[in-house]
């Protein structure tokens, strides 16, 4: 990445085993549950598995910003999605699950982008309280 490129990492802990953690992110619709901007997927939602498509178009305010992104590197532990096009010149998003003793996971994500358009920087600008928000999600849905 150039000598503009920007990480962001976050951590959290859901009170949920690894397995349901795992299987709520790899859920076709997980990608609209964790995602507080309204986004639309093109065709169905894909397996998160090696080398997999997801095409999607979210909206950044009124910007309509289209995005596809390929799995990789998919594990018990996790899984990583690359950008292929949209509004970064790069993206990488390390999305991992460490199950802790009591029995709760520790969720961390780390992206590391560059940004080109505005949208990207609106959109980095906009990334703590996103990935607020997907913690208050995962909890919501898997702290029953």
């Amino acid at each position: 990445m150039s000598s503009h490129a920007l990480r962001f990492q976050r951590s959290f802990i859901v009170r949920a085993s690894i397995s349901a953690v795992r299987a709520f992110h790899e859920a076709p619709e997980a990608i609209t549950r964790l995602t507080p901007m309204p986004l639309r997927i093109f065709g169905a939602a894909p397996p998160v598995a090696d080398g997999e498509r997801i095409r999607f178009r979210l909206w950044v305010g009124a910007i309509p910003v289209r995005w596809t992104a390929r799995y990789e590197a998919v594990s018990e532990d996790g899984f990583v999605d690359v950008m292929e096009e949209g509004p970064f010149a790069s993206w990488r998003h390390e999305h991992r699950w460490r199950a802790l003793p009591d029995g709760s996971t520790e969720v961390v994500d780390t992206i590391d982008a560059t940004p080109r358009a505005l949208a990207s920087r609106l959109i980095w600008v906009g990334m703590k309280p996103a990935f607020a928000y997907r913690a208050w999600a995962t909890r919501r849905a898997l702290e029953r």
